[in-house]
């Protein structure tokens, strides 16, 4: 087959699990039969210095520091670099990409293939939302996602929740599961000495990910505090940044945890502080899959997470490769992570089972069937 143009677009290339995944699928795509473009929003994001010198980045808005108004104004944009350069498939990651994208496509003719990643539980995501600038997405949702020719979700459980927001029971959709490794990369980047002014105290627990309500830190911080009652050394390193830190801060010292929590903010090589773990932990509500759940498993840390909807479920095994707890559940989190950490048996045994099943999310895996779609989606097209 001829080698077809496909760009790729989301707000930026930089800051959580689905931007490292599409920096992924950017960085294997086969250069034989695609050529790949990424366009974004905004530049300089913080994955941009990792992906491979032979795709093009268009940055569609400068001084725009609003990332609402900032998708707002990319729409023309897109829509002139899409006639600029004609790609056979254009392919958005994340809910509002998605939403630009389709708004850019409208009226083409003739208009590429356009693919829509969902990337999280939109249903729940945005029904919680208290910021009006979120208020428009599940009508757009409605709206548009009929109008894609492909839906990717990341969980199989998002099937059943996009038919209730989209009242369609015919949208074509695949399941696929996110880029999440390149098992060379993390055995070296998991052997990456921590930094020099960190000392490990033991036994130690490590979460990772944006400091939002969705990911369940507040809960996790409550569970910690049951902990100490019985294990009072115990140590939790939170990695990322977000608009919680202060709050999550303030919890931390009325719950006197001052002692065992440390925030350690964004970390490029996540998988040094994994493999350090004695146990890895998401205390999430909810899910598009659960990125750092693969990450923490190839990185050789025993994983405890929350069943939230949607993606954990589909990972793990509990009792074989990891332990699933109810979401919101912070004596039951609370009890799995004192259990496990009084069976170190148990540890090796779920840690070694983790390393195994963290295989089936390779990149090389993904990016395959990937490319398989949409090799079918062009087939289908010319026929």
């Amino acid at each position: 087959m001829q080698r077809k143009t496909i760009l790729f677009f989301t707000t930026r290339l930089g800051g959580g699990g689905a931007e490292m995944h599409l920096l992924r699928l950017l960085n294997t795509i086969d250069r034989e039969r695609f050529e790949p473009h990424v366009a974004v929003v905004r530049g300089q994001g913080s994955y941009e210095n990792e992906l491979r010198t032979d795709v093009p980045v268009h940055v569609l808005t400068r001084g725009i520091s609003s990332s609402s108004l900032g998708q707002v104004f990319s729409i023309w944009p897109l829509r002139r670099l899409i006639l600029k350069l004609r790609p056979e498939l254009v392919c958005s990651v994340m809910t509002k990409a998605n939403m630009v994208m389709m708004l850019a496509n409208l009226g083409l003719n003739p208009r590429p293939i356009v693919v829509g990643c969902v990337q999280n539980n939109i249903e729940v995501q945005f029904k919680q939302s208290r910021n009006p600038a979120d208020w428009w997405v599940l009508p757009a949702v409605r709206h548009l996602y009929p109008r894609f020719d492909h839906i990717i979700i990341t969980a199989t459980g998002l099937i059943s929740s996009l038919g209730r927001i989209v009242q369609n029971e015919s949208l074509p959709i695949s399941a696929i599961p996110n880029a999440c490794l390149e098992i060379a990369a993390v055995e070296q980047a998991s052997q990456t000495p921590l930094p020099a002014a960190l000392s490990i105290q033991r036994p130690l627990i490590v979460a990772c990910g944006r400091l939002t309500e969705q990911k369940g830190f507040a809960y996790l911080l409550n569970a910690i505090a049951r902990v100490k009652s019985s294990i009072s050394e115990i140590q939790l390193w939170l990695l990322g940044e977000g608009k919680l830190q202060a709050e999550l801060e303030s919890q931390v010292k009325s719950l006197n945890l001052q002692d065992n929590v440390s925030f350690l903010g964004f970390q490029p090589n996540v998988f040094r502080f994994m493999a350090a773990a004695d146990i890895f932990v998401l205390s999430s509500l909810f899910e598009g899959f659960g990125n750092v759940v693969v990450e923490a498993m190839a990185a050789g840390a025993p994983v405890i997470s929350t069943d939230c909807p949607f993606g954990p479920g589909e990972i793990i095994t509990s009792g074989v490769n990891g332990l699933l707890v109810p979401t919101k559940d912070e004596q039951a989190l609370a009890t799995a992570i004192l259990e496990l950490l009084n069976a170190p048996a148990q540890r090796q045994k779920l840690s070694d089972a983790g390393r195994h099943r963290a295989l089936d999310f390779g990149v090389a895996t993904i990016t395959a069937r990937y490319q398989a779609l949409f090799e079918q989606l062009l087939v289908a097209r010319n026929e």
